[in-house]
């Protein structure tokens, strides 16, 4: 265009002068940046509780990870790709988390993946492990007593019992009875306090 804002002509009226093919790049789109807040283990359960601050949830398509023993660096769970839901991603208790007997570190690795196939990685997140005190004798007699089988075996041999009591408390049929002692002699001799008269045969 001149500078008017006519557009340009040549000598036969033409105004396309020259053709020029080139490829438009659109901006990217934006980042979705996203942030783990917090991890939580649910013994009780066994669950795994990770809870995100994604500001553009609806863009992300599914998310995987893995999690790390932080003293010895050796992975002890890896997150198969799953569906996104929500940003409180519930996953089931790694074996190795379930089984602590005490407290342990641990390293969490989170990706998201966009509906455009995009791969976004968050800071790795540490968490602590805090398993449960151990349960008590009564409370793990108890635990035990709830398993149908050993309920069962308690009640037999409580049933039986009271069995045999009440058969040997029973009273004796008579012919069980040993035989009866021999009676002492009877005395025939009659007592008195009257004197003897004289000449009575």
């Amino acid at each position: 265009m001149d500078k008017e804002g006519f557009l340009v002509a040549d000598e036969e009226g033409e105004t396309t002068l020259a053709q020029q093919v080139f490829t438009y790049e659109p901006p990217p789109p934006p980042e979705v940046q996203f942030v783990i807040k917090s991890v939580q283990t649910d013994f009780q359960n066994n669950r795994l509780l990770i809870d995100l601050d994604v500001p553009d949830a609806g863009q992300v398509n599914s998310y995987e990870g893995f999690i790390v023993d932080v003293d010895t660096g050796a992975g002890i769970y890896e997150f198969e790709p799953n569906l996104f839901r929500s940003a409180q991603i519930e996953e089931q208790l790694p074996p190795a988390i379930q089984q602590l007997e005490e407290t342990r570190s641990y390293r969490l690795t989170l990706f998201l993946s966009t509906r455009d196939g995009r791969r976004l990685q968050a800071e790795p997140y540490e968490f602590k492990a805090v398993p449960p005190p151990p349960p008590s004798l009564l409370t793990r007699i108890l635990t035990v007593l709830q398993i149908p089988v050993v309920l069962g075996v308690i009640l037999v041999i409580v049933l039986s019992t009271i069995g045999i009591v009440v058969y040997w408390s029973r009273p004796r049929r008579k012919e069980d009875l040993p035989p009866p002692m021999p009676r002492p002699p009877i005395d025939r001799t009659i007592m008195t306090d009257s004197p003897l008269v004289s000449g009575t045969p």
